[in-house]
């Protein structure tokens, strides 16, 4: 039998991309953050306007039996 010692508890960080865009210039910046961070204001690099979130809907794509497909 082999025992292991743990020597540094190691913690999952989420991530996620989020899209937003610059109202001024239309710019749109992909910035990846924790999902358990705190939402915050961003600035445009371009011309220092605060970016606006964009909201997407995630892809959904159906497995297994019982999904009635037209094909593809």
């Amino acid at each position: 039998m082999c025992s292991m010692e743990v020597l540094a508890k190691e913690q999952l960080v989420l991530m996620a991309t989020y899209d937003y865009e610059c109202p001024g210039d239309g710019e749109i910046v992909t910035i990846e953050r924790g999902m358990t961070e705190q939402e915050q204001d961003y600035a445009c690099g371009l011309c220092g306007s605060k970016l606006k979130r964009i909201y997407n809907a995630p892809p959904v794509k159906f497995k297994g039996t019982g999904f009635y497909s037209t094909g593809g």
